[in-house]
């Protein structure tokens, strides 16, 4: 990780590292946490701020497929460069 200079190359090193995203993610919850309730207390025009969950790898993979029902030309290459 500390060779690492950009997303792309932590991407990368966890795709070789299993154990690397899911370091990642539990180092990162405590931050997580402490963001989505700083938002959660903000208010624009008397309503409040919400805040969502990242979506799962098979929420990912579901939507996925359901892209590929209507366009199977479609790569996730594609949207990497996007």
């Amino acid at each position: 990780m500390s060779k690492c200079n950009s997303m792309s190359d932590i991407r990368k090193a966890a795709e070789k590292a299993s154990n690397l995203k899911e370091g990642l993610k539990q180092s990162l919850n405590p931050t997580i946490t402490l963001l989505n309730d700083v938002f959660n207390r903000l208010q624009l025009k008397d309503k409040n701020f919400e805040t969502f969950n990242a979506a799962s790898e098979l929420d990912i993979d579901i939507l996925w497929n359901s892209i590929l029902q209507i366009d199977s030309t479609l790569t996730k290459k594609f949207f990497k460069n996007i």
